[in-house]
């Protein structure tokens, strides 16, 4: 179901949301566009979804029919509560620690609270999403990212 939901979220916005909300491209180059990072975040979204699909399918026939009846479970509530809270504590100690301090500590915390239990595996995520968001954003194209007290 969630994939069907995706499929149609990003066809709306492939086909009617992104062509009425952007102008297109006048001629110049691709990475001009300002549909640019629109049409990359869509496509990319339908691509994810029909994967969730073909994933979903393939877990549907590879399923037995259990003997016990199933059990509904809020233990998904509580992670996401526990998300959202987490998330808007990054989004208040930003201003005052700094994107990347802040980034840095959130992202630890949701590797770790998602499953991540060995080093290597924090010091490879990180080691790759800070430098890449520092070359694109703050390098490349000038964003001016929260400065706390230590960046």
């Amino acid at each position: 179901m969630p994939a069907f939901f995706f499929t149609v979220v990003s066809l709306f916005l492939l086909f009617i949301l992104i062509p009425l909300q952007t102008e297109p491209s006048e001629g110049g180059p691709i990475a001009l566009s300002p549909r640019l990072f629109c049409d990359i975040s869509g496509y990319l979204l339908l691509t994810l979804s029909i994967i969730l699909a073909l994933s979903s399918v393939r877990e549907a026939a590879g399923e037995q029919e259990a003997d016990e009846p199933r059990l509904i479970s809020t233990d998904f509530l509580v992670r996401g509560g526990v998300a959202v809270l987490v998330s808007f504590l990054y989004v208040m100690i930003m201003p005052k620690l700094g994107y990347f301090v802040s980034t840095t500590i959130t992202m630890i915390f949701f590797l770790w609270f998602f499953g991540v239990r060995e080093i290597k595996g924090y010091a490879v995520f990180l080691m790759i999403l800070l430098p890449f968001v520092y070359l694109l954003f703050v390098l490349g194209l000038k964003v001016l990212l929260p400065s706390g007290v230590a960046f």
